[in-house]
């Protein structure tokens, strides 16, 4: 007897059986019963080989959003206020489940979240070294600040970065994929302008202005330490928001840019209405 095909569903003809149960004895009957069980293994083996494609694919990356929190340079932690609106946008991040990672991503997330307190909160050069590779090395990529190789990163971190990080710096999370040997976060990164900044705004004194930018972090890891850091953020908002640039004039957007990440119900293609009002 030929196996029925059937993938994903049960033969329509097992309905047949139980509208017929006065043939029950008979071999037509004998015949749907077994093409019904048939049917049925067919579908759970189906089922089965699906679950186990699904198990042995590789976990390269893992999509884990963050819970809503914040973390300034003094350690603190601090909990979001949101309306209830945006309350309900947040939390579904916020049931993250950490059992999703294996035990390699749980150690790639916990040294990252290391080299970041010692980065803002301890804001120690020789531990945030420690978690990196001698020859690892960093690029703010919108200015090319940062620095290749344990001295010159030493240089840059004692120097331009640690001491230079506004008292009032928060970030944001807001989502993170962990793979095998990779990292990337995004956040909304906030400050005010208070200080110095060489490592985001080389030359520009301080404006006073404070400055709300989502900043995207892809870092790699090697033999169980970062081996480098690509940093990411929207280097036209920032230097709107400080009032160097004018929005009016240019497609750029300010603060708009790291509110819409927070909230998608913000309204989007203002840049594209104004010009075609322009026209």
């Amino acid at each position: 007897m030929r196996t029925p095909k059937v993938r994903g569903r049960t033969d329509s003809s097992c309905g047949e059986l139980s509208r017929n149960r006065d043939v029950s004895a008979s071999f037509r009957a004998q015949r749907l019963r077994v093409r019904c069980v048939l049917a049925s293994l067919s579908t759970t083996h189906h089922l089965i080989l699906e679950v186990q494609r699904l198990r042995n694919r590789s976990p390269a990356t893992v999509m884990r959003p963050m819970k809503n929190i914040h973390l300034n340079v003094k350690g603190r932690i601090l909990l979001a206020r949101f309306s209830n609106e945006k309350e309900e946008i947040m939390a579904k991040p916020e049931q993250t489940d950490a059992n999703t990672l294996n035990p390699a991503q749980k150690d790639l997330s916990q040294l990252w979240e290391d080299h970041v307190r010692y980065e803002f909160s301890t804001r120690n050069t020789d531990d945030t070294l420690a978690t990196m590779v001698d020859d690892a090395y960093v690029n703010h990529i919108p200015v090319l600040t940062g620095g290749s190789g344990r001295e010159e990163l030493r240089e840059f971190y004692s120097k331009r970065f640690i001491p230079q990080m506004p008292p009032d710096t928060e970030m944001t999370p807001v989502s993170q994929t962990i793979g095998e040997d990779q990292i990337v976060d995004e956040m909304i990164f906030k400050f005010t302008h208070t200080i110095p900044m060489d490592w985001m705004l080389p030359g520009i004194p301080p404006t006073g202005k404070r400055v709300e930018v989502p900043l995207v972090a892809i870092v790699r890891f090697k033999d169980g330490k970062l081996a480098h850091e690509h940093i990411y953020w929207d280097q036209a908002s920032v230097l709107v928001q400080i009032g160097l640039i004018d929005p009016a004039k240019l497609p750029v957007a300010g603060v708009e840019s790291a509110r819409k990440v927070l909230d998608s119900g913000l309204p989007a293609n203002a840049l594209m209405r104004r010009a075609d009002l322009n026209q």
